[in-house]
């Protein structure tokens, strides 16, 4: 018969002994994974030095798998960016500063016996909202848009605010100005209204429409004498003058050219009687057009600079 040992004291030792042995080399294969709140700290850290004074809130960390010495799980992020006590026209008409809810994926490795941050990416943005309605005091800058090529100035406008209403929740906002302009050649002026949508997907104001009230007025200085001045290849001057009425009620204007010689010899390719009629364009208010002529009458540059452009061809007052 055999003798059993499996209770003596050395024996006790050897089992004792090979499962620290175990336990040891099990804790060297899987390190205690981090807590949660170690985790939104450096993201926290991490995301802020990417999206400058906005505030990061980690709301939740879910789906997370720790396998060994990696580390991975999705979280949800809430970044709401500062709203600046005061814009300037410099800054963006469009780019309000936004609440955004989003989820990211973060993936750690053990290295070095410690947890590193390896990947912090966003997957999708969840929600996106404005916090803000347009920068009014970039719509209000008084430069304007240049109208013709080649056109030596801008058009400037004095510019009043009427009505700001904004409405975060629906994402939508309108701003209405009371806008006048007047140089050499023309006067207006009156209220406009400029709407927006909020664009969630780029994180911006669209704007949908730009629309003039009934109270906007347009009046026309162009009646009087214009002259294209011409020098021939024999050095002589000579002058090509077109006289131009004053437009009326339902924007027409008669037009004449002082000599169909000279027209003949200069302006030949202008397809124009010495007398003709043209209609300001409803599409252009600074476009002349006639059907008795396929060139229209232009005010360049609306009206900033006191010419008008007949084909080609520039005629000074």
């Amino acid at each position: 018969m055999i003798e059993k040992k499996c209770n003596t004291p050395a024996f006790i030792l050897t089992v004792i002994v090979f499962n620290l042995i175990l336990l040891g080399g099990c804790s060297l294969m899987s390190p205690k994974p981090l807590d949660e709140q170690s985790i939104k700290s450096q993201i926290e850290q991490s995301l802020k030095q990417s999206n400058g004074n906005a505030a990061i809130t980690i709301q939740e960390i879910t789906n997370r798998k720790t396998d060994g010495k990696q580390d991975t799980a999705d979280v949800r992020v809430l970044t709401d960016e500062e709203v600046p006590m005061l814009h300037t026209a410099t800054d963006p008409i469009n780019k309000p500063a936004l609440r955004v809810e989003s989820i990211y994926k973060v993936e750690y490795a053990y290295e070095e016996k410690q947890w590193v941050l390896r990947e912090l990416s966003k997957i999708k943005d969840i929600s996106v909202s404005p916090k803000e309605g347009v920068n009014v005091t970039a719509l209000m800058n008084p430069i304007g848009k240049t109208y013709v090529e080649g056109a030596p100035k801008e058009r400037l406008w004095n510019l009043k605010l009427v009505d700001h209403k904004t409405d975060l929740e629906k994402g939508t906002d309108a701003v209405s100005f009371y806008k006048e302009a007047d140089n050499a050649i023309l006067t207006e002026g009156g209220t406009v209204k400029y709407s927006y949508v909020f664009n969630k997907e780029t994180g911006e104001w669209d704007q949908v429409e730009e629309s003039k009230m009934d109270d906007w007025m347009r009046s026309y200085h162009i009646a009087g004498q214009w002259d294209y001045k011409y020098t021939s290849k024999d050095g002589y001057y000579v002058t090509v003058s077109l006289s131009v009425s004053e437009v009326d009620s339902s924007g027409n204007i008669s037009i004449r050219m002082n000599s169909d010689a000279i027209r003949a010899g200069i302006m030949s390719g202008l397809d124009i009687k010495n007398t003709w009629t043209a209609k300001v364009s409803q599409d252009n208010p600074f476009m002349f057009k006639s059907d008795e002529t396929s060139y229209p009458l232009t005010i360049p540059d609306e009206g900033e600079t006191n010419v008008l452009k007949l084909g080609d061809y520039i005629f000074h007052r």
